[in-house]
């Protein structure tokens, strides 16, 4: 009864103020309230059956504006648009297709039938007609100041120019532009000094904070909880900097059951990881622009995957890391130094409009160049990059605290023979060994392929000579590339497939060396 009176109260607030009007279509569509946090009802109506009538147009943004990228000691308006959906009025021969009923009890009286007329909540299209509608509005003022920011991300506005006197005739026309496209602004959301609330980020004076968010443990039961959580996280992370190793345990809890409600717990190592993020989040912050100074791509070499920031100096514009998912089963570590390299330069052009000017690594010259030459990666990273290469980092605390936690590059592999024994590689489907001219070794296995087979007997060649410079000579062109770039790979951590656990065991053999292995195809 509540419920049903509360409806019926939102539909005729909507009615007086011309949002739907009564309709006799054929069309229905489920409606429903739910109670808000302020204790007010809110008007929801399930538009999913009429979504699959209707060709999806896609987002017009691909992501939110960085208000990182508004230039130091500009002032500053943010605005937010009242019922934007609401004041963008329907075709009137598509209104008939977003009717809904509102019932009653026990059939005492005809139902009441409505039809939205303006754009409603829940259309699939909704968001991207918004943007559009919004965007013709404001074009004429885009032309009119091109010099200023004004940054448009649904039903919010960011205006800047360097002062105040600049900013007024600025402001007043884009007022004028909303106004007459029909468009309300709510005055008491209307932002005019420091701090500003702006997207999920507070705007101080020298600095971008991420807005206090609390995060509840107790709810962490699901997959689908899991999966929410670390949305979140990875939404955060370009201005808190938390590296992917940091985030290990929790991407772990991804694994498993693909059911959504597929049980899961926060366990010990990833609740320390959560609580990392907790400590990110209320110290993390970036800083605006200076027109003055060139941008530059500065990458550290953080455990597991490199971390990268977009800075001036020290003055952090945004951070940067890899995905936790990889598109191959082995990643050298400098594959993915050359994959944040193409990231920071493509997130450098969006944000800029230009490179970085400069890219800093901890790589040594001598490693730079034997990368041009051996890695594939790393040559596609870095073509036609008209800046400059450096391992010289700006003095920070927080930059020499990444670069002395820093992982060490070191490869006992060797792209060319060396001096000592040479093993060769061989096996079929039931047996695999090796042989050298001093001793052979044959056993049998249950390997479901040979290439699985000729990965057991590199092992097994590596366990054997671990204390002398050795060549191992296979076949098996999948088996000897595996091989050879293993000691710079990040395996899984939770996955142990039968190949998983090869590989690791190889890995481990190849770290525990001192002495160079050069591992052929022929």
């Amino acid at each position: 009864m509540i419920k049903l009176e509360a409806l019926r109260s939102l539909v005729a607030e909507q009615l007086t103020a011309g949002h739907i009007e009564l309709s006799t279509s054929p069309w229905n569509s489920p409606v429903f309230v739910i109670k808000k946090k302020s204790g007010k009802w809110k008007l929801l109506v399930d538009l999913r059956e009429v979504n699959k009538c209707i060709e999806p147009m896609g987002g017009l943004q691909l992501g939110l504006p960085s208000p990182a990228m508004i230039p130091q000691t500009w002032s500053i308006t943010v605005i937010d648009l009242k019922d934007c959906f609401l004041t963008i009025p329907l075709q009137p021969q598509d209104k008939a297709k977003f009717a809904f009923t509102v019932p009653t009890y026990n059939h005492q009286q005809p139902v009441e039938r409505y039809q939205w007329t303006d754009l409603p909540q829940g259309m699939i299209n909704s968001p991207t007609l918004c943007q559009e509608f919004v965007a013709r509005a404001l074009t004429p003022v885009r032309h009119l100041f091109p010099q200023f920011i004004l940054y448009h991300y649904m039903d919010d506005l960011l205006l800047a120019a360097p002062n105040r006197e600049q900013k007024a005739p600025f402001y007043h026309k884009v007022l004028e532009a909303l106004k007459a496209f029909g468009l309300q602004v709510a005055p008491e959301k209307i932002q005019e000094e420091f701090p500003y609330s702006y997207l999920g980020s507070t705007l101080e004076s020298t600095q971008i904070r991420p807005q206090k968010i609390q995060i509840r443990r107790d709810h962490l039961k699901t997959l689908n909880d899991f999966q929410k959580l670390l949305g979140d996280i990875n939404w955060l992370r370009p201005s808190i900097g938390i590296p992917t190793y940091r985030l290990r345990h929790l991407f772990g809890t991804l694994e498993g059951d693909r059911a959504l409600n597929g049980p899961r717990q926060l366990s010990p190592q990833a609740a320390k990881e959560l609580s990392y993020v907790e400590q990110r989040i209320s110290q993390g912050f970036l800083s605006y622009l200076n027109p003055q100074k060139s941008v530059q791509l500065i990458l550290f070499q953080t455990p597991h995957s490199p971390t990268g920031v977009i800075s001036q100096d020290v003055a952090i514009l945004e951070w940067l890391s890899l995905s936790n998912q990889t598109n191959k089963k082995l990643q050298t570590y400098i594959d993915k130094i050359a994959l944040l390299i193409a990231k920071g330069r493509t997130r450098g052009l969006q944000l800029t409009g230009q490179e970085p000017q400069e890219i800093t690594t901890q790589l040594t010259n001598a490693q730079v160049s034997k990368d041009f030459q051996f890695n594939e990666e790393w040559q596609l990273a870095l073509a036609d990059y008209p800046g400059r290469l450096s391992n010289h980092y700006p003095h920070s605390k927080l930059f020499d605290f990444l670069r002395q936690t820093s992982v060490v590059i070191t490869n006992v592999i060797s792209h060319t023979p060396v001096s000592g024994i040479t093993a060769f590689i061989d096996a079929n489907k039931t047996s695999e060994g090796y042989w050298t001219d001093r001793q052979y070794k044959v056993l049998p296995h249950s390997f479901s392929s040979v290439q699985l087979a000729e990965l057991w007997a590199i092992t097994l060649a590596l366990q054997e000579f671990n204390t002398v410079p050795l060549n191992i000579v296979s076949d098996s062109r999948y088996a000897t590339l595996s091989c050879s770039i293993l000691p710079d790979v990040d395996l899984p951590l939770f996955s142990r497939s039968s190949i998983d656990k090869l590989f690791l065991r190889a890995q481990q053999l190849l770290l525990q060396r001192h002495d160079p292995v050069c591992i052929c195809h022929v």
